[in-house]
């Protein structure tokens, strides 16, 4: 078995009800990883951070420090897995994103 690390942050931790996972995803994908993990609604990470092929818009998974731009990258044992909403930093009166 392969486990990884999942840390959810932000609106994702809230979502889902905890910040930190070990799973378990042999030979799986960042989107086969999604699909098991569920939120409080009864859908899954995927459904929230998925749209098509792509990240939805406004969230953010990194694996191990790197952003991942398709669901499609593979995991290892040992990978570290972020999903988070995108932050958006105020400076000086002004959004930044």
């Amino acid at each position: 078995m392969s486990k990884v690390v999942v840390t959810a942050l932000s609106s994702v931790r809230e979502k889902t009800g905890w910040s930190f996972r070990e799973l378990d995803c042999q030979g799986a994908t960042v989107a086969d990883l999604l699909r098991l993990v569920p939120t409080k609604d009864g859908g899954t990470l995927f459904d929230l951070l998925i749209d098509g092929d792509q990240m939805q818009r406004g969230y953010v998974v990194f694996v191990n420090g790197q952003r991942v731009e398709a669901p499609d990258k593979r995991l290892q044992e040992g990978d570290k897995v972020v999903a988070m909403e995108v932050l958006r930093i105020v400076a000086g009166g002004q959004a930044v994103s």
